[in-house]
């Protein structure tokens, strides 16, 4: 059994929930047998690329959002940024917290040893996810974000995780590990994308955002293969992707995708705009 990927501690409790679930995909899949994948290359078999490249504009419209853009230009004295950064972190800490009720009913469902354990180690694992960043948002800074404990356990999961969340449970309670793992793409991808451009462009060291979000969850993307589309840089559309951990997931098990391009476009260009929502309510967020 996998667990979960090894990252630096302030990390996005969300991020760690999926890259979580994507190392358990990776040790639970089987990928087909050479002779049956041998005859589509493996750019043709990478689905993670082929969903960026073939949906441009909801993708760029997620990577250009405002207020990632307004963390990369703005200092830390920017209250109305801070603002909405601690709310998006606070809609972090409840997105994990809500899947541990969901991960623990699934336990008297199983029906094997093995998915028993399985799903134990998910309840664990969720449960380490929230507790490490209940400690990070409420912790004293300059070690933690300073939130205080009042003003956590009295926000409430937004409308956009709450379909995000409904989302993924449909996902992994309707199709195969692999095709459930579609849910989850964009937002390892997308958060790859816009915590590396703000690690890499900022000039601001020293904000929240930077040390609590692009700095951390940009360690993982040291790993990962960068590559830039031919468009203008003005429109930010790098792409980071997960080598081996989600890239070559979807390669190696191309078998269990291939004739679902339909369902998988929908669900990628959903996530898309949930994703985008969520940057847009923090925006709204910071404006008051």
């Amino acid at each position: 059994m996998s667990s979960p990927t090894s990252i630096s501690q302030p990390v996005s409790g969300r991020f760690r929930h999926v890259v979580g679930e994507l190392d358990r995909a990776v040790a639970n899949s089987t990928p087909g047998a050479p002779s049956e994948i041998s005859e589509v290359p493996p750019h043709k078999r990478d689905l993670v690329a082929k969903l960026i490249e073939e949906n441009q504009d909801v993708w760029k419209e997620l990577i250009n959002n405002k207020f990632c853009r307004a963390m990369k230009e703005s200092t830390r004295g920017d209250h109305h940024v801070l603002r909405g950064f601690e709310w998006y972190m606070m809609q972090d800490y409840y997105y994990v917290a809500s899947l541990i009720e969901y991960e623990a009913a699934r336990v008297p469902k199983a029906q094997t040893a093995n998915d028993v354990q399985t799903m134990i180690q998910r309840v664990s694992d969720t449960a380490k996810y929230t507790d490490h960043f209940f400690k990070a948002v409420t912790a004293a800074q300059p070690q933690g974000m300073g939130i205080s404990t009042s003003t956590l356990l009295s926000t409430n999961l937004c409308e956009v995780l709450k379909k995000y969340i409904d989302l993924i449970i449909k996902a992994a309670e309707d199709e195969n590990e692999v095709l459930s793992m579609v849910a989850m793409i964009v937002s390892l991808q997308s958060y790859y994308a816009l915590a590396s451009d703000l690690y890499k462009y900022s000039d601001h060291h020293d904000t929240l955002w930077y040390k609590f979000w692009a700095e951390d969850n940009f360690g993982l993307g040291k790993s990962c293969l960068q590559q830039q589309s031919g468009c203008p840089h003005s429109v930010i559309l790098w792409r980071f992707l997960m080598t081996p951990l989600l890239s070559e997931f979807f390669i190696d098990n191309y078998r269990f995708w291939k004739d679902d391009m339909e369902k998988i476009t929908k669900v990628f260009r959903e996530t898309c705009k949930l994703e985008l929502e969520l940057w847009e309510e923090a925006w709204t967020h910071a404006q008051h």
